[in-house]
């Protein structure tokens, strides 16, 4: 039974990496990741505010992560580092309660929420990361940062 629980998690990470892989019909460059036709770029312990994160993936030509599915949002999961609770480009920072795309300024459609989330603690929570689930948070704390761009 152990085996089968210790061995489970990993099998599923392969199979969501696996299929994102037989997916990948896109060519990157250097230090960036490919996933479906989207190139990806996360830098371990690189810790911004939300703004400034944007800033640095405009820089690299591109935006903060759009999130368009659960099969993206599982890859990203096992992409970036956690730890980090990395930037995602939802926000509200216009409209309270309005969340959009920095990159288009498009509604979010697809969400992960964590429990209770968005919950706008304080009043100034707009920007949004990813801890295990989604979280809205203070757009000027220093967290890890995820850019995409198309490949």
């Amino acid at each position: 039974m152990f085996i089968l629980f210790g061995v489970l998690p990993l099998l599923l990470r392969l199979v969501i990496i696996s299929s994102g892989v037989q997916s990948q019909n896109v060519t990157c460059q250097q230090g960036w990741t490919g996933y479906g036709s989207h190139c990806y770029w996360s830098q371990p312990g690189l810790k911004k505010s939300w703004e400034y994160a944007q800033t640095i993936c405009q820089s690299h030509e591109s935006n903060l992560v759009k999130v368009e599915t659960l099969e993206e949002n599982l890859w990203l999961k096992t992409f970036a580092t956690l730890s980090d609770y990395p930037w995602i480009g939802a926000n509200d920072r216009e409209k309270e309660g309005d969340w959009r795309w920095i990159s288009d300024n498009s509604t979010v459609e697809f969400s992960d929420w964590g429990r209770a989330e968005p919950s706008n603690t304080g009043g100034n929570e707009h920007c949004a990361q990813i801890i295990t689930q989604w979280n809205d948070q203070v757009c000027t704390m220093p967290y890890g940062i995820i850019c995409e761009k198309e490949g």
